[in-house]
């Protein structure tokens, strides 16, 4: 709940601007194959875990994600929504990309994601 607040948060202060979050995962759990990482409980003893999924939806649009962690590749495919949560299963697009550099374009203007590892 802290973490869908400060989110919420920025974004509001953030306007229409790029909000920027920076998650440091070194020393924690690596993230899940359902596409989680993991956080501090509210009380700050335990890990718990938050789907990317539901960080993409608190953070809004535009925003700049660092997936600072072991393993942040594996969480792209749930960012970009191609993997379901619920199944580990692809995602059909509704609509077929017709022209690749505009769809590049629209990812950039809305999220930028840095995952630096993937295994």
């Amino acid at each position: 709940e802290d973490v869908r607040n400060l989110c919420t948060q920025l974004r509001r202060q953030a306007r229409n601007e790029r909000v920027l979050l920076h998650y440091n995962g070194h020393g924690v759990p690596r993230p899940t194959t359902s596409g989680e990482i993991w956080v501090f409980d509210k009380n700050h003893t335990e890990y718990i875990p938050l789907a990317v999924a539901d960080l993409k939806q608190w953070l809004g649009r535009p925003s700049m994600v660092v997936l600072d962690c072991s393993a942040a590749g594996v969480l792209l495919p749930y960012w970009n929504g191609t993997l379901d949560p619920t199944t580990g299963n692809a995602v059909m697009p509704t609509a077929p990309i017709v022209d690749m550099e505009t769809q590049a374009n629209q990812w950039v203007q809305d999220t930028i994601v840095l995952a630096p590892c993937s295994a």
